[in-house]
């Protein structure tokens, strides 16, 4: 957290792949005023795969690995 955003701001959010794992993700999250561009959050999440139940996958999916890549690759 950096500064706070308002009712009526118009926002920008950039998200990026920082590392990906057969079981998680990383992504990179940037919150920023468009008109200031002012930084309002900065943030990296980790994501892992999960089934239905709720219970850890040990991969996730390939066609899902690949889509992640790819966009990792291009950042």
């Amino acid at each position: 957290y950096k500064a706070s955003a308002f009712l009526h701001d118009r926002l920008i959010v950039e998200t990026s792949v920082l590392n990906i794992r057969p079981m998680s993700v990383t992504f990179n999250q940037i919150i920023k005023n468009k008109k200031t561009g002012i930084t309002h959050i900065q943030a990296e999440v980790t994501v892992v795969a999960v089934d239905n139940n709720g219970k850890l996958i040990k991969r996730m999916p390939e066609k899902l690995y690949k889509k992640l890549e790819t966009a990792m690759l291009s950042d």
